[in-house]
């Protein structure tokens, strides 16, 4: 008997069926159980960002499939993340082309509840009826056995609320059944998510260079493009892309990709919004300033020197001074995000030399004054 390797399912279901119940992502939680597939069609499905979630988690090993269409839904930010991560993936080979036409212009709603951020670390509470939210509980799971060691290392105080009775939950315990994590499908999971150990392993030397302690620290949640097969086709699916589709995509590669020098500079092409967008992908100054070197419009190289300052000027080496970050720009939150990796390393030597908490809350934190939005802030000591 054959086997089917096209499958088009678009516009199957209806703005009432929409949401949680929605037969298409019905289908999608059980497409871990294909490894025949070729091309799916998946568009106009009123589908968001759990989605692509779901394509991520059921295709990221997928031996056979080459392309997928997943145009006019509504994906948004996250969703298109999402897509990128898939595409990068050397675990599925043959995935060279996904078409995503009219979906990353909107917003689309969050739904990703940070675990994809490069320090995600905090409380989590998932809701196990909804097949999206499962499949990112699946996708964490994966992520951390991929660490080395017990899940439980990562994934601490577990516990699963039914019925109005909450019990410990062992995640060490959870089993995998044909590729998937079998997982509750009611009630809420609540967990917190350290990646402390992830990040110090190996960075217990006090006298290596603070710029590229944070930099290794910082490439562990980094994706990179390596063989040119993957590297065409992520970067094709962002220049490929109409102009407003471009720009969201590029947006979306800058928070989970490492991207060399040449790589950023074949997307940018010299423009200067595209240019500071990609900032955040690149490793150290030298990297920056190969960019930059493609801005060949004077007046452009003298907003990117503006835009840009921040990042460009970052000295982790002595990072001391008075920082003022626009955090809904991704290079400005890129320089908060080094800041507190080189704090966490460098609470961690305070612990293991036994020296005294010097900071100004007594919280292990080197920063302060800190504000938000002009308005005093405290980071707990276990943040």
């Amino acid at each position: 008997a054959g086997h089917l390797k096209s499958l088009g399912l678009a516009s199957t279901v209806s703005k009432a069926q929409r949401g949680i119940c929605s037969p298409m992502n019905a289908f999608l939680e059980q497409l871990p159980g294909d490894k025949n597939l070729s091309s799916i069609d998946i568009s106009n499905n009123e589908l968001d960002a759990y989605a692509c979630f779901m394509l991520e988690y059921a295709l990221g090993t997928h031996p056979c499939i080459q392309q997928f269409d997943i145009s006019k839904n509504r994906i948004g930010h996250d969703g298109a993340r999402s897509l990128l991560r898939l595409l990068s993936l050397e675990s599925c080979p043959e995935l060279v082309r996904i078409v995503a036409v009219d979906c990353l212009s909107t917003s689309g709603k969050e739904c990703a509840m940070g675990l994809f951020d490069v320090e995600p670390s905090g409380r989590y509470s998932l809701d196990m009826s909804h097949p999206g939210q499962r499949t990112l509980f699946r996708l964490l799971l994966s992520r951390v056995s991929d660490f080395g060691g017990p899940k439980s290392d990562y994934i601490k105080a577990t516990s699963h609320l039914l019925a109005d009775k909450e019990t410990p939950y062992s995640v060490d315990g959870v089993k995998s059944k044909k590729g998937v994590w079998q997982v509750p499908n009611a009630g809420h999971l609540k967990f917190e998510l350290s990646l402390q150990d992830h990040f110090l392993s190996g960075e217990d030397d006090h006298q290596c260079s603070q710029s590229l302690v944070v930099e290794r620290m910082f490439k562990k949640r980094k994706l990179t493009l390596a063989k040119l097969r993957k590297v065409v086709a992520v970067l094709t699916m962002v220049k490929g892309s109409p102009a407003n589709d471009c720009q969201a995509l590029t947006r979306a590669l800058s928070q989970d990709f490492y991207l060399t020098a040449e790589q950023a500079a074949t997307l940018s092409g010299g423009a200067l919004g595209a240019t500071v967008q990609l900032l955040p992908c690149l490793a150290g100054p030298r990297s920056i300033w190969e960019l930059a070197s493609n801005i060949k419009v004077t007046s452009d190289l003298f907003k990117f020197e503006r835009e840009a300052a921040n990042l460009m000027q970052l000295n982790l080496e002595n990072p001391t001074g008075h920082y003022v970050l626009q955090l809904s720009e991704l290079h400005d939150r890129c320089v908060g995000q080094r800041l507190m990796l080189l704090n966490r390393w460098q609470l961690h030597l305070w612990r293991i030399t036994q020296l005294l908490d010097i900071s100004q809350h007594c919280n292990g934190k080197c920063f302060r004054n800190t504000k938000l939005d002009n308005t005093s802030w405290l980071w707990a000591a276990e943040e």
